[in-house]
């Protein structure tokens, strides 16, 4: 069984980051599409603001590896 807390929801509306939140998930809310425009009234409605879904990628890229270190033998997050 997949923890919501450990997945990450990706999207360029507020209605993902809103799901994101409800479910614990970390949040990427990307520039493109509907983003840039949800990032300028809603700013902080994410974990993470992004350019585009390649940097999205990094970042949860980047998180993986940290938690990764942190908890050795944790299963790994899951991108939903």
């Amino acid at each position: 069984q997949v923890d919501p807390h450990d997945c990450f929801v990706i999207g360029d509306k507020l209605c993902d980051m809103e799901a994101g939140r409800r479910i614990g998930a970390t949040t990427l809310l990307v520039r493109t599409g509907y983003g840039a425009e949800v990032a300028a009234v809603h700013g902080d409605c994410a974990d993470h603001l992004v350019s585009n879904v390649k940097e999205a990628v990094s970042i949860i890229g980047r998180l993986l590896a940290r938690t990764h270190a942190v908890s050795k033998g944790k299963a790994p997050l899951h991108a939903v």
